[in-house]
């Protein structure tokens, strides 16, 4: 299930638009167009396996938690100002909203209204705060439109354009 939450992430974006994953995205990229001995080359150590050929515009896997958030927002931020109408989505999972490069690109994103989209797995397993503090209000941060998708896990999708 975990997984599988991400082929609509990866299924609901253009395919001139940006993905910016993080670990567990593995479906998205098997969607848009990644092969499969690619993705296995990335988690082999591979090099040959960081090389987003196939969609040059998508970001590569990004591990760290929450540090694509603010890479996201900065393509949006440029994207807004090309005056381009593709739109960046980003993924991540509860815990990345504990961390400050998430609270501060999506802060950014706010007061821009960027065409960015966050797509929020809430696994429940947020290992830094409980996830009622973080979901809490049926809001999250400074999102104003805000969507609970309950597909055997919580997703929360948001965005501010």
């Amino acid at each position: 299930g975990q997984e599988a939450v991400f082929l609509a992430a990866g299924s609901a974006i253009q395919d001139h638009d940006t993905y910016v994953p993080y670990y567990r995205d593995h479906p998205a990229f098997l969607l848009r167009g990644m092969p499969i001995h690619q993705l296995l080359w990335y988690w082999a150590g591979d090099i040959r396996g960081a090389s987003f050929q196939h969609k040059p515009q998508d970001l590569p896997i990004n591990v760290p938690i929450a540090s694509q958030v603010p890479h996201a927002t900065g393509l949006a931020f440029a994207n807004k100002q090309k005056g381009s109408r593709n739109v960046i989505i980003v993924t991540l999972g509860d815990g990345a909203t504990s961390k400050g490069d998430c609270y501060e690109a999506m802060n950014m994103a706010a007061i821009h209204r960027l065409p960015l989209v966050f797509f929020i797995n809430n696994n429940q397993v947020s290992w830094l705060k409980h996830y009622r503090l973080i979901f809490s209000g049926g809001k999250m941060y400074y999102l104003n439109r805000f969507i609970n998708l309950d597909i055997f896990r919580n997703v929360y999708i948001g965005s501010f354009t």
